[in-house]
Order: C-alpha cells, then structure tokens, then sequence
C-alpha cells in the first residue's frame, strides 16, 4: 500500500509542471479574448465606479472648493473693509466653504452638467439661497438695511458667485450630457397646472414655517400665547401683515423655483433627495454662516438659530420633493 501511494505522488509530481503550463496558457488566452458582455463586465464596472467613488479626489475637491470660497471672501472684504478683513477669520470661512463644497457634490458630480448649465443652475441656486435669503429676512423683519450689512452682503453675493464659477471645474462630472436645450425641454415638457399649485402651496409653506420657527425660538413674548406672538410678529413695522406673508411666500417661491432643476435631473428617490437638497439648502443658507460667523455670534444664539434653520429647511424640502419629484418612467413591456 504504501509503494502504491508513493508511485502515484511521483507520478503526481512529473504531471505537476505540465498542469501549471496548461493552466497559465489558458489564463494568457482568456485575458487576450474580447470581453463578452455580461456578468464579468458588470463586475468590473461596478468596481472601476467603487474605486473613483473612493478616490482621493473626493475630498480634495470640496476641500479646494472650500478654499476658493475662503480666498474669493477674504479679497472681497479687503476690497470693501479692510479693518473688517483683518478681524475675520480666514479658518472659518475656509470650514464654511468646505461645508458646501461637500454639499454640492453629489449635484455636481451625478449630473452630466455642461458648464454653462452648471454655472446657470448652481449660480442662481447658491445666490438665492445665501444671500438672497439673508437679504430677504433683513428686509421684512428689520426694515432698512444698515451700510455695513450692505457691504456683508456684497461680499457674500461675491464669493458665492465665484464659488459657482470654479465648482464645476474643482467637482467635474464624468461626462457632458445636460446642455441648455436639453435642460429647457426637460422644463417644458414637466411644465403644467399642477406644478403651478406646487409651487404657490411651497411658497405659502415656507412662509409658514418661517415665521413659525421664529417665534419658537424666540424669548421675548414668552408668556403670551403661539398665535398672539405670531400676530405680534406680523403687525410690527415696517411692513403690513400681508406684505409680510406675501414677501416670504415669493421667497419660498424663489427656492422652489431653484430646486425645480436639481429635481427634473436628479431622479432618486424621496429620502435620498430630501437628504441630499436637505443637507444642501440648510448649509448653504445657515450652517455654512454659522460656521463663518462664530466669532461675532454668542454660542447659545447661534446654536438656536442652526438648529431653527435645520428644522424649517428639511420641512421644507420634503414638501418640495413629494410635490415636485419626478420618478423615472416605467419600462414599457412588449
């Protein structure tokens, strides 16, 4: 028994090289074949997409993004105040504008945007939601605008401009694919009377949540009722009640009207977009000047009116998604 095993182990060994060479033959020939589409392929592409999903770039860019948006501030309040840029912080702004570089990304980079209709899209979206909201609240609660909050907001209009100028060229989508005329039937074709509705019952929203959120985060009035302090809100001057719920009504119009694209091209589902346009609008109108002015801000204020911004933006957004939201059309079966 034991001379038969050991004939067949030597056996085993003369044929050992002659299986290794036919077995690398193989491997050169399969390698040297044209890919047949299929199982394989899918592989490799899921893996080719894992491996740039992960890549280094995903942080540099934003992170180059975050820059821009700091050095774009700082030279704009050099220009504007220079005593003014000396007492900002320059590692603020650069954590603000990494903020929403890191919350335009998904936007930029899963969209096939050519440039101009990325500047278009994204111009109009961080101008409406930075310093248009800003502009827009001042205006209706404070009346006129002092000269030192016209310069803070210049400079803002500033750097989110060149923040659209240069994001899509640090975020770049992998092709380019959504040019103006392919962006303007995409609008046409969803255009209708529902929309319409859509729209003014955001608008009508927004400004309820607004002035919501305001008194409930407000300490003055605490011992009167929710609807007495609301109608104090609304009755002081400058404007009229119903100018006031007018105003934020356009504005919440405005903010509709500027996720209306994102909407139209980015088909996910509802958590994902309320995540993602979620996360968008509340950095962009309040975490991100949260994060630039820390300094000027008492703690306890800024905390309130992150975590009042937080609470009205995800609202809102979630009523723009489920009225607005476009699904991908179902395949048609033979």
């Amino acid at each position: 028994m034991t001379t038969q095993s050991l004939q067949a182990f030597e056996s085993f060994l003369q044929r050992l090289p002659e299986c290794l060479r036919d077995r690398a033959t193989h491997r050169v020939a399969a390698s040297q074949a044209p890919a047949k589409p299929g199982k394989a392929q899918s592989k490799t592409h899921s893996l080719d997409a894992f491996m740039l999903a992960t890549s280094l770039g995903k942080y540099l860019s934003p992170t180059a993004l975050g820059a821009a948006y700091a050095i774009a501030k700082m030279l704009a309040l050099r220009l504007m105040d220079p005593e003014w840029a000396m007492q900002a912080d320059f590692t603020m702004q650069f954590l603000a504008g990494v903020l929403i570089g890191f919350s335009l990304r998904p936007l930029l980079k899963n969209i096939y945007w050519f440039y101009p209709s990325a500047l278009g899209v994204f111009g109009m979206l961080l101008l409406v939601l930075g310093p248009g909201e800003h502009l827009v609240e001042l205006w209706v609660f404070r009346g006129a605008l002092h000269e030192e909050i016209r310069d803070r907001l210049t400079v803002e209009v500033i750097a989110m401009s060149f923040m659209a100028l240069v994001g899509p060229i640090l975020i770049p989508a992998p092709h380019s694919t959504v040019s103006g005329r392919i962006f303007r039937k995409r609008l046409l074709r969803d255009r209708n009377l529902r929309d319409l509705g859509a729209l003014l019952l955001c608008g009508v929203a927004f400004a309820a949540l607004t002035l919501a959120f305001r008194e409930m985060f407000q300490e003055s009035g605490a011992s009167l009722g929710f609807w007495e302090r609301i109608h104090g809100l609304l009755t002081t001057p400058p404007w009229a009640p119903e100018e006031k719920i007018l105003i934020l009504s356009l504005q919440g119009v405005f903010v509709a009207l500027v996720l209306w694209p994102l909407l139209s091209l980015y088909l996910r589902s509802a958590v994902e977009l309320t995540v993602v346009l979620g996360s968008l609008v509340f950095i962009v109108s309040d975490f991100a000047p949260a994060f630039a002015n820390f300094n000027d801000v008492s703690p306890l204020l800024l905390t309130e009116q992150v975590f009042e911004g937080m609470l009205r933006s995800f609202l809102y957004v979630l009523l723009v998604v489920l009225l607005l939201r476009r699904t991908r059309p179902a395949p048609q079966v033979d």
